[in-house]
């Protein structure tokens, strides 16, 4: 499967990734091996996946991920699926480990993710 095809594939399985077993998850991870892809737009789309299901290799790796890649596209995924999960001290944990890291305009998108889990109370 090329790079490209790759992305379209994933980006199928993320429209609905609400029928992926755990099982098929770590099958695709087997014959793929996206956990470790050096494509980060292939790992932004895996991890998101794979945090969303709480794959654990996948939770391993996007920590990794978000203090090597400074890219705000690549960071926002992550950064969301963290806080859809619930894990938004882990998320709040990343963020102040790496904010020397990312450029500012990263960091007020990050930010943005986490008053807007908020935005329902007002």
């Amino acid at each position: 499967m090329s790079e490209y095809e790759k992305l379209i594939f994933l980006d199928k399985l993320r429209d609905d990734y609400n029928l992926i077993s755990m099982d098929t998850l770590t099958r695709l991870d087997g014959d793929y091996d996206f956990t470790n892809s050096l494509d980060p737009k292939i790992l932004q789309r895996w991890l998101w996946l794979g945090i969303t299901l709480d794959y654990a290799p996948a939770m391993e790796q996007a920590k990794q991920f978000v203090s090597t890649q400074g890219k705000t596209e690549n960071l926002q995924f992550i950064y969301q699926a963290l806080v859809d999960k619930g894990k938004v001290y882990q998320a709040h944990q990343w963020l102040d480990a790496n904010r020397n890291f990312y450029h500012k305009s990263a960091i007020a998108k990050i930010e943005k993710i986490f008053i807007a889990q908020f935005e329902w109370i007002i």
